[in-house]
């Protein structure tokens, strides 16, 4: 078996590796939607079973308001287990394919999903499917599917971390810009920071009252300005809400900040600025 057959192996199955794609995009499974997250790994999990059969061992989590975590694996020819790791939540809410249809325009594929990842999901069971077509040596492989990638993996990260520990290799099957191979991930920090203030009315009693909005507002941009492009670090206030009227003054303001980071030490730094911030507004903490 040479490269060129393998190829010329994928290429014969690339059409029904985009019908696959398919079925997998229409589904539509946001982070936040359970019910459509349960039918979508059902759907997913009857799929895997079409293309690769019966499991030889087989593990569900329940993850309550998130995605279910499944775990199948496929005994391989060879020593040793790898772990395949797939997410089928998608950021896109429901509907979204109404207005984005799945569709191969000049041999490219788009729709909700499609890139993020529901084209690594299909990509790892067919790699698995060829490996055993043409009688490749493989080791044994758990194919592991969470559902709350999206939204930081808070029910499935300690059953990812559990069946990750006896394994030869982790391959995650997320994908990159341009066609990459992705040969690293940065870390990922997730904060909320909250300013209380005294509510007052704005027309009747405007100096009695302490926004939070105004307190968060100042505080924003030093919250910003943590980031550090030139150690991999950046930070994105990408939520902010508060206040309940116009004429009202804010008792509470939130928001909801992303960090990524490339060096460890960089979380450290940014946990203790964000854990150090004081309200700059008199009245409000």
């Amino acid at each position: 078996m040479t490269p060129s057959d393998l190829a010329a192996a994928t290429a014969q199955a690339l059409p029904e590796m985009i019908e696959d794609l398919r079925t997998l995009v229409e589904l539509e499974t946001p982070s936040n939607d359970k019910r459509l997250l349960d039918a979508g790994l059902a759907t997913i999990s009857g799929w895997v079973v079409d293309r690769l059969g019966e499991p030889d061992g087989t593990e569900r989590h329940d993850c309550g308001p998130h995605g279910d975590v499944l775990a199948l694996t496929y005994r391989g020819t060879a020593p040793g287990t790898v772990l395949m790791l797939c997410h089928y939540d998608t950021v896109w809410p429901a509907g979204t394919l109404a207005e984005w249809p799945f569709e191969v325009e000049d041999g490219r594929a788009s729709g909700p999903g499609v890139f993020d990842m529901k084209t690594g999901l299909v990509q790892a069971v067919w790699t698995l499917r060829l490996l055993r077509e043409l009688e490749l040596p493989h080791p044994s492989v758990r194919l592991l599917l969470n559902g709350d990638e999206e939204i930081g993996s808070p029910a499935s990260r300690r059953h990812i971390e559990r069946l990750s520990e006896d394994v030869l290799a982790t391959l995650v099957f997320e994908a990159s810009l341009d066609g990459a191979l992705k040969t690293s991930r940065k870390g990922v920090g997730l904060f909320d920071v909250t300013a209380h203030g005294i509510e007052s009315h704005a027309g009747l009693d405007p100096f009695a009252g302490a926004s939070a909005i105004h307190a968060l507002a100042e505080v924003v941009p030093r919250i910003a300005a943590l980031s550090a492009p030139e150690r991999g670090t950046t930070v994105n206030v990408g939520l902010i809400q508060g206040g309940t009227g116009r004429n009202v003054i804010a008792a509470q303001a939130s928001c909801g900040i992303d960090i990524r980071i490339a060096e460890p030490e960089e979380m450290k730094r940014i946990d203790a600025a964000l854990h150090a911030l004081a309200p700059p507004t008199s009245g409000c903490g």
